[in-house]
C-alpha cells in the first residue's frame, strides 16, 4: 500500500476476491429470476459509482440484456445527500413494457432510488428492481431498500470500487473505510 491512493483506506471492508465471490453469487440469484422471461430486461448502470460493480454484474449475467446508463446527482457538492437528486444524464433505451434493473454502488439515504423508480415507471417500465454492491441501512431516510445486494454496511465514509473522495479513489479494487483524519493532509 505505498501509492498515494490507498493512503485513505483505513480498514479495508472487502478485498477484490469478496467482491467478486458476492457479486458472482448476487448474479446466481438474478439470473434466476429474470432467466426466463420473454420481454427483454434493461439493465442501468448509475454513474458514476456503479461502473465497477455493473462491469463485474454484467460478466455473470447469463440472460440477454441491454445495457444503458444514467447519471443522477443527489449530493449536489454536499457530504450527506441533500434529498432532491437531479437528473444530469437520462437513458438512451426506450424502457417502455420492458423489465429494468437499476444498478447501484450504494444505497444510503436512498433518494436516488426512489427518484429512478418513479422517473422509469414514468417512462413504462414493466417491473422496475434494484441491486446494489452495498447497502447501507443506518443512514436509510426513504422507505425503499435494494431489491438485490451483495453486503450490508454500517455508517461509514467508504472508498473504493466506485466509491469516491473528491471523485478519486473509484479505481481501489476493495472497499474501504476511508481515514477521515488523513483527509487535510491528503488533499495537498
Amino acid at each position: 500500500m505505498s501509492s498515494k491512493k490507498h493512503l485513505l483506506a483505513k480498514k479495508i471492508l472487502f478485498s477484490n476476491r469478496d467482491i467478486e465471490e458476492g457479486t458472482r453469487k448476487l448474479a446466481s440469484v438474478i439470473n434466476q429470476d429474470y432467466s426466463n422471461l420473454k420481454e427483454d430486461v434493461v439493465l442501468v448502470g448509475v454513474l458514476k459509482g456503479a461502473i465497477p460493480f455493473f462491469s463485474l454484474l454484467l460478466k455473470y449475467i447469463d440472460f440477454e440484456c441491454i445495457i444503458d446508463f444514467c447519471k443522477v446527482e443527489s449530493f449536489n457538492g454536499q457530504a450527506k445527500a441533500t434529498g432532491k437528486p437531479i437528473l444530469k444524464t437520462d437513458i438512451e433505451s426506450d424502457i417502455s413494457g420492458k423489465h429494468v434493473i437499476v444498478i447501484e454502488d450504494i444505497v444510503d439515504a436512498g433518494y436516488t432510488l426512489e427518484f429512478l423508480i418513479s422517473h422509469f415507471k414514468d417512462l413504462g417500465a414493466k417491473t422496475i428492481k434494484t441491486a446494489a454492491l452495498l447497502n447501507k441501512l443506518e443512514t436509510r431516510k426513504v422507505n425503499i431498500d435494494p431489491d438485490y445486494h451483495v453486503f450490508d454496511v454500517e455508517s461509514h465514509f467508504l472508498i473504493g470500487f466506485g466509491l469516491d473522495y473528491k471523485e478519486k479513489l473509484r479505481n481501489l479494487d476493495y472497499i474501504a473505510i476511508c481515514d477521515v483524519d488523513k483527509l487535510k493532509i491528503w488533499d495537498k
